[in-house]
């Protein structure tokens, strides 16, 4: 049994096989997981270095230490990382709206609502701390 103190919000074993299976793409999985799928994605995006979320030019990881070490302007890569992120959180109130699971109880869209509900706090805030929302 675990003691970490750590309860998982969905069980990665129904969804992860299926995310893969469809090849990553939304439109494809069980409409019933489509929701979660695109909060998790939007969650995920916050930590990311891909490309898509920063350019091509952005630093990688194994050079970004060393840019925070020498104090380089590291924020245009920061800012066009919260507004890929802005959109991914927006397009996952939207899927999740159009699947009506407001009014659908279970495990999977408790999860989902969990975790946009604190995307869309920590957006209204000024200063967003990732590791409050991993808590």
């Amino acid at each position: 049994m675990p003691t970490d103190g750590r309860i998982p919000l969905f069980q990665a074993t129904i969804f992860r096989p299926q995310f893969e299976s469809c090849g990553r793409r939304l439109n494809c999985m069980d409409p019933k997981l489509e929701p979660l799928a695109a909060v998790v994605l939007a969650l995920a995006a916050r930590i990311s270095d891909h490309p898509l979320l920063i350019g091509g030019n952005g630093p990688s990881p194994t050079t970004l230490a060393r840019a925070i070490k020498n104090g380089d302007d590291l924020s245009d890569w920061g800012k066009r990382r919260t507004d890929a992120c802005q959109a991914l959180v927006e397009r996952a109130m939207k899927v999740a709206d159009e699947k009506g699971i407001w009014r659908e109880p279970t495990a999977e869209n408790l999860a989902t609502l969990m975790m946009i509900e604190g995307m869309t706090d920590c957006e209204h805030e000024s200063k967003c701390n990732i590791s409050r929302m991993g808590s």
